[in-house]
């Protein structure tokens, strides 16, 4: 037995062994599960949220349905299998109908059917084939392409560089969510290991930012240090390196809860002895707007929960643009569920939530002023190549800021409108927006450090 095969079997035991925590597992620190291509295939966490619907479930459209986990297993098991199955007979219908009727091969004969069911067949078949099309829209890692073997190895390779920093400890583990393995990665420094502190960090759909491979998670990491905290990175189902063949709205926003319920849990992550458990769970751009969608089934517990939602949509829908019948592919997105709609979160939600979005570079900003507070829609960035004004998240609830004075701030910031990153300065600014303790008794703070709410 080599020395990898020898540590699997080491790291499988470890995995199922129950007095395992997360503390544990950054502590021990070992690089060796980082580099390897696939997350541990004992999953730490196991959670199971959806409908017997399936694929074509709405559990997560902005309030907190019930769900049932048999019924989730095992409707998502028939219901996507029917809807696969579907789909592969209209493109086995389809290739012996043109081969049949341009060359006159019966190589590929139908079988004999009712024409009614044949049709009902075909027509769920098309409605797979739609939904998962506009999966791939939504969520452009998903894409098949995208995980083609090169560049897999190129996620590989980055996620080996990210995590080398001798100072931070780091853990690899797998969560099974609906069925699929999601890639999860916790690190931090090594003094912020086991103090309770998390920043849970969503992926975006804009080049640089679709996984946690990619190069934002560099700021992010940076931030996670202004912030005192641990940082957990997570790939949606059917992105990088976590499993599935199609992208599944319920699972991807399920994946959301279950890294909340990861973090809450006191059996794997217990609170520290007379300190506070903080989450704090950012997403940029659609990664914003998962959250925000999921948020209401995220139960509650101990930790102190803070949500930031940094360049995020208003509505999915609203900003796809597309060269041709840019109306059908938005009303297609919207019908078959696909258009993430945060807004229709519950007014009474207590835990805190900050809205970030680009600043106008016309600005009358301050010498070092990297963020500030929001006065109106007519600050935003107009030319905001990630989220325009006019579908970002911001616009669409800063007239609804009045429900939410104890709870929600509004702010901007500037950030460097080609690669999309954040100053230093900016990113020591964010931190003491998103948790305003920090600024009690900081030595290091900035005078341009705007006010908060």
């Amino acid at each position: 037995m080599d020395r990898l095969e020898v540590f699997m079997s080491v790291s499988s035991q470890f995995a199922s062994s129950d007095c395992v925590t997360l503390p544990s597992l950054l502590g021990r620190s070992d690089r060796l599960v980082v580099e390897r291509p696939h997350p541990p295939s004992e999953p730490i966490h196991t959670c199971e949220r959806g409908s017997a619907w399936g694929r074509m479930g709405t559990t997560f459209n902005g309030a907190d349905r019930p769900s049932n986990e048999f019924a989730s297993k095992w409707g998502r098991l028939f219901t996507d299998n029917v809807l696969n199955v579907s789909s592969l007979y209209l493109i086995y219908a389809t290739i012996s109908l043109c081969l049949s009727g341009v060359f006159s091969l019966n190589i590929f004969p139908l079988p004999p059917c009712s024409p009614y069911l044949t049709l009902f067949i075909l027509l769920i078949g098309l409605y797979n084939i739609l939904n998962i099309s506009c999966g791939w829209i939504t969520h452009r890692t998903s894409f098949p392409f995208e995980n083609i073997v090169s560049n897999l190895h190129t996620i590989d390779r980055r996620r080996m560089g990210m995590f080398r920093n001798v100072d931070n400890n780091v853990a690899r583990v797998s969560i099974r969510v609906n069925g699929s393995l999601v890639d999860v990665v916790l690190v931090g420094k090594k003094e912020y290991t086991g103090n309770g502190r998390y920043v849970i960090f969503s992926n975006s759909n804009i080049f640089g930012a679709q996984s946690y491979e990619d190069r934002a998670s560099e700021q992010y990491l940076a931030l996670a240090r202004e912030l005192q905290a641990t940082a957990l990175f997570f790939n949606y189902p059917a992105t990088g390196r976590s499993e599935g063949w199609f992208p599944n709205r319920e699972a991807i926003c399920a994946s959301h809860v279950a890294v909340h319920d990861l973090l809450q849990d006191e059996s794997l992550n217990p609170t520290p002895e007379g300190r506070e458990k903080v989450i704090f769970d950012i997403g940029y751009a659609i990664g914003g707007t998962v959250q925000g969608v999921a948020m209401p089934a995220m139960r509650g517990g101990a930790a102190r929960r803070i949500f930031v939602k940094i360049n995020a949509f208003s509505s999915y829908s609203e900003y796809v643009q597309a060269p041709i019948l840019p109306w059908v592919i938005q009303g297609m997105i919207r019908l078959l569920n696909w258009d993430y709609a945060p807004l229709c979160r519950s007014e009474n939600l207590e835990d805190r939530e900050v809205v970030i979005h680009t600043g106008d570079d016309l600005l009358n900003w301050r010498e070092g002023e990297e963020v500030r507070q929001m006065e109106s829609v007519n600050e935003l960035a107009t030319d905001n190549y990630v989220v325009p004004a006019w579908a970002s998240y911001a616009y669409a609830s800063f007239r609804s800021r009045e429900a939410h004075n104890n709870n929600r701030g509004f702010f901007l910031i500037r950030e460097n409108q080609y690669y999309h990153t954040w100053s230093d300065n900016a990113i020591h600014q964010l931190a003491r927006i998103i948790d305003p303790a920090l600024s009690v008794g900081s030595t290091g703070g900035n005078e341009s450090d705007p006010q908060h709410p």
